[in-house]
Parts: C-alpha cells; structure tokens; sequence
C-alpha cells in the first residue's frame, strides 16, 4: 500500500469548524488549499487565536500521535479544502519508520504540549493579575 492510497480529502466552508478543543484526537490534516485558525476556548470572552496554518501547512498531529484529546480548535477562516489522515494509517507509518524517528517524533509531541499547557497556566495568571490590578483603579 502507496501512502496516497488512505489520503482522504475533505472541504470545509469559511466558519466550518473542523474538531473541537477536547475532542477525540482521530486525525491530523493537511492544508491544501484555504487557511485554519488554531484556537483556544472557541467561543466567549476567553477566545484566543493561537496561530493560523495555511497551505502546506499540518495541524491536529499532537493529539493523533499522543492518544489525547484536541488541545485547541479548528476552524476554517476560508473555504478550505484539506488531506486527512486518520490515527490508524499514521500508526502504519510510524510502524515503518525508524524506531529512533519515531521515539524523537512522539517526545517532541509531549514537550509541545507541554510547553503550551505551562504558556496556558502562566497566560491566566497574568491575565487574572491584570484583572486585579484594574480593579484596584476604579
């Protein structure tokens, strides 16, 4: 079996939202064409952009590759059309792969998130600090 064999493509319209923060890690994707917004806290006053990924760009592999939920959201900022790859197929190439390729690849995942779990802690004290401090002027 070819890689291109299980790529799946997939289309999503401006404001489509592609998995939500929490939900099941079933595949990483690839931008084709159209750009995704990466966010945090999809709605309300907490909403934060954490980046936008556009054409040839991937996103989605952390939770894929760890077994763990979805630390953000996805969302189509344009008509976007995008390559899916599910958890088993990745599994299948990591399976070929070098096994120090796929050590590396799995740990640097783990630092990723948590690097952006500690960036999440100290973003909410800071912001609960600012709070505070505006508080304290009125």
């Amino acid at each position: 079996m070819s890689n291109s064999d299980f790529l799946e493509k997939t289309k999503f319209k401006l404001g489509d939202i592609i998995f939500h923060e929490g939900d099941d890690g079933d595949a990483a994707y690839m931008v084709t064409k159209g750009e995704v917004e990466i966010r945090l806290g999809l709605h309300g006053g907490n909403s934060r952009t954490l980046t936008k990924i556009q054409k040839g760009g991937t996103f989605g592999e952390l939770a894929l590759c760890l077994d763990s939920p979805r630390t953000a959201s996805a969302i189509a900022t344009e008509d976007t059309e995008l390559i899916k790859v599910s958890r088993d197929d990745l599994l299948r190439i990591l399976e070929e792969t070098n096994p120090i390729v796929k050590t590396l690849m799995l740990n640097l995942g783990k630092r990723v998130i948590d690097i952006t779990e500690e960036l999440e802690i100290g973003s909410n004290e800071i912001n609960w600090h600012q709070w505070e401090r505006k508080e304290e002027y009125k």
